[in-house]
């Protein structure tokens, strides 16, 4: 396969959801793309995107809140035990989960040195 095309696919629950702007498809296929690769920043993982995209603070950020209310991305909050600050973690989901909230509170629990 010639390097300068991806080869990510859109699952068919994305394209076909007519909830969903051709915007937010576009996103979801930007970031399914790039989410797998190695040199993606994860610590930057909204703002990396953006920085891909020509499009102004209000489209990104419509297109963005559009995948997390649609059900498609889902943000995993962790909480560090020890010094109480926050991390972020992203799921890009292939099927849309309404059941599940789109804000996810975790904790990361310190180990102690004997394993408890």
């Amino acid at each position: 396969m010639n390097e300068n095309y991806s080869s990510c696919l859109l699952p068919k629950s994305v394209a076909q959801d007519k909830k969903l702007s051709l915007k937010a498809k576009g996103l979801y296929w930007l970031m399914q793309g790039f989410i797998k690769g190695q040199e993606f920043d994860s610590k930057h993982f909204k703002s990396s995107f953006k920085a891909m995209c020509k499009d102004g603070d209000k489209a990104f950020n419509s297109a963005w809140k559009e995948l997390i209310s649609a059900g498609y991305l889902k943000i995993h909050r962790i909480t560090s035990e020890k010094n109480g600050r926050f991390t972020y973690s992203y799921e890009l989901l292939d099927i849309a989960d309404k059941t599940t909230p789109p804000l996810i509170e975790c904790w990361k629990v310190r180990r102690s040195k004997y394993g408890r």
